[in-house]
């Protein structure tokens, strides 16, 4: 692979991830204003924990596209069964 090449695939593949990074960004800040923020949330911490963690780590793949809208999603849990020792 020449030079030229690889430069022009790195560029591709970088502004590809730097352009699905801003749409994630733009779908969160989004979200933020009108879920959290437009019905009364103003605690900055919860505001910066919500602007800070991406949605879309805690559901499956099929439903990434749907990760910040307004309604219950199946969520991504493992449950340890805890046993009480007597």
């Amino acid at each position: 692979m020449s030079l030229t090449l690889l430069l022009i695939t790195i560029l591709v593949l970088n502004n590809n991830f730097d352009l699905n990074n801003r749409m994630a960004n733009n779908d969160n800040q989004q979200m933020l204003n009108e879920q959290i923020i437009a019905r009364g949330i103003k605690d900055n911490n919860v505001i910066e924990a919500m602007s800070n963690v991406s949605r879309k780590v805690f559901i499956s793949q099929e439903l990434k596209h749907r990760a910040y809208e307004d309604t219950p999603l199946p969520i991504l849990v493992t449950v340890k069964q805890f046993h009480n020792h007597i």
